[in-house]
């Protein structure tokens, strides 16, 4: 690959990096002498940050070009940076069917889940495969060839990043080419046993959140309390403690009276028991395609006799929209109890609805 290629695959590789992680990363990435580090580290974190951020990448992608780095190092190097920015990308949830009844007892290796997907990708693709861990996922980096050109891999549509969490029954995909992720799907059923890939109707940009939605989905909403340890008592244990007198600080403003005590109570117990206390996985988006008879009929006399379903596509947005509808009447602007359908997002693990009338078809969510 020519330096000018290289370089401006680095630029953008860096870009997504903190001035702060620069130093951090390449340290991580093993690929600098001691001396070279030590000074990247000096200028990411030098006092008054005199020196640009601009001049520091620079000075990282001279370093690479004068070491004439390969495909595979740049590859781990892009690797690092996902990792530390996964929010970067869109992910998608994938459901893996027909695993074994003692799949989540059998010891998993990393290194045999690396080879045989090496094994089985290599049968479709030339490519540069690495793999890290973070926490207790595994990710895999699949930079797939499909030119002439050695620098084609690095565009990022080429390239597709795999998040698995051992013994779980679900993979975290990120969102790429359709043409490339059937054979990229195919060759992950081979490698982790299993007869079937179900990709999900959830995708988002927070892979925390869907890790969470995924990998925890009977302690959401009301019952996440128990799994961060926020209560005394636990209703599947008979011995409970006693609390006592004076444990809890009665912060409450006497001074100020409320006219609808009542009514507030009731709907912060449903709030409650719908989402919880803790704050909301992260979803950027929740969809419903719904494909129901006309209700509106006073607004619109004409749909009364509309014998068609009535098809439309509601869309929530925003940087967090669970958390958003949660807060909808503590801030006034919901004045009664959100509908059930909301709630399905926690309990279903999807973010992706679609809703039918009985009475044309069964109602699914999908």
């Amino acid at each position: 690959m020519v330096s000018s290629d290289i370089k401006g695959i680095l630029r953008k590789v860096l870009c997504v990096l903190k001035r702060e992680e620069l130093g951090e990363v390449v340290k991580k990435w093993g690929v600098f002498g001691e001396e070279s580090i030590r000074e990247v580290t000096h200028l990411a974190n030098s006092v008054g940050r005199t020196v640009p951020r601009k001049s520091i990448t620079e000075k990282i992608v001279q370093e690479c070009v004068k070491q004439k780095i390969s495909n595979k190092q740049i590859s781990e190097l892009d690797l690092l940076c996902s990792i530390r920015h996964p929010e970067k990308k869109k992910w998608c949830v994938y459901e893996l069917k027909g695993l074994s009844e003692d799949h989540s007892k059998k010891a998993f290796d990393p290194q045999v889940y690396f080879d045989k997907f090496t094994k089985h990708i290599s049968v479709y693709f030339k490519h540069d495969l690495c793999m890290d861990k973070r926490g207790e996922a595994i990710w895999l980096r699949i930079g797939i060839y499909d030119s002439g050109k050695d620098s084609a891999y690095f565009f990022s549509s080429n390239t597709i990043y795999v998040v698995y969490y051992p013994h779980s029954r679900h993979l975290i995909v990120s969102v790429r080419k359709k043409g490339l992720m059937q054979f990229v799907m195919q060759a992950l059923i081979l490698s982790l046993g299993c007869t079937s890939c179900k990709e999900t109707k959830l995708t988002g940009y927070h892979l925390d959140s869907l890790a969470d939605l995924t990998l925890n989905p009977a302690s959401q909403g009301w019952f996440s309390k128990f799994r961060h340890n926020q209560v005394d008592t636990n209703p599947l244990v008979k011995t409970q403690t006693r609390k006592r007198r004076g444990d809890s600080l009665d912060l409450e403003d006497k001074s100020l009276i409320s006219e609808n005590v009542e009514d507030e109570e009731k709907c912060q117990k449903d709030l409650d028991s719908s989402f919880g206390t803790n704050k909301q996985p992260k979803l950027e988006r929740i969809v419903y395609e719904m494909e129901n008879k006309f209700r509106g009929t006073r607004a619109a006399p004409r749909m009364a006799t509309r014998q068609e379903p009535f098809r439309c596509v509601v869309k929530f947005e925003g940087p967090n929209v669970l958390e958003g509808l949660r807060q909808l009447h503590p801030s006034g602007i919901s004045s009664t109890a959100l509908p059930y359908l909301f709630e399905q997002v926690l309990s279903t693990g999807k973010n992706h609805f679609r809703i039918y009338d009985k009475s044309s078809r069964d109602r699914t969510g999908s």
